[in-house]
């Protein structure tokens, strides 16, 4: 996970416009990596990094914030977000987080944060999207298949993240390709 997020995470960067946020929430961010290019970039952002407990520990162990001069920028706190994350940000960012989960715990999670979210608050998904036509050829689609094999997850395409997304209480106002094989969804609360 470590390696694959830092080939995506400059692709990200350039393809969406950070800088009206002020303070953010990077949702099982992992080891923070994209939260450190987001917190390099942007002055004004503050931000959570949010993980399991163990993930937290490891990052504060490592000091990986501090080495970067950013600690007084991010606060670490961990948790489940299958139960909760934490409320009133401006931004909310799930990077490849719910490629993993089937539309249930996927569902789960968009709820969590929609409940955490102020009115004005911005979700950020970047994720995998699928192709819609069935027969044409699609490294989404092998991806899909690993997902569906090793962690029940799997690729939707664009309607299915749409549904997905309306039926947690959001409505989906703007994709984003990237220089990668991702793509960036933006969702603000119905």
């Amino acid at each position: 996970m470590t390696g694959a997020s830092t080939l995506s995470d400059f692709p990200i960067i350039n393809a969406y416009d950070f800088s009206p946020f002020d303070t953010m929430v990077d949702v099982g961010g992992g080891h923070g990596f994209i939260l450190g290019i987001l917190l390099g970039s942007f002055p004004q952002l503050r931000a959570v990094l949010f993980d399991l407990p163990s993930t937290i520990e490891t990052v504060i162990e490592n000091k990986i914030f501090e080495k970067k001069g950013l600690s007084e920028r991010v606060e670490c706190i961990g948790g489940n977000f299958f139960e909760s994350v934490p409320a009133g940000y401006s931004a909310y960012l799930l990077k490849f987080i719910l490629r993993d989960w089937d539309d249930k715990k996927a569902a789960r999670i968009l709820d969590n944060c929609r409940k955490a979210m102020r009115d004005d608050s911005v979700l950020i998904i970047v994720e995998n999207i699928a192709e819609d036509k069935k027969n044409k050829a699609d490294f989404s689609k092998l991806l899909d298949i690993a997902l569906m094999s090793a962690t029940g997850g799997r690729v939707r395409t664009m309607k299915e993240s749409k549904k997905l997304l309306e039926d947690s209480g959001f409505k989906l106002k703007r994709a984003f390709p990237t220089a990668a094989i991702f793509t960036i969804l933006e969702a603000v609360p119905a």
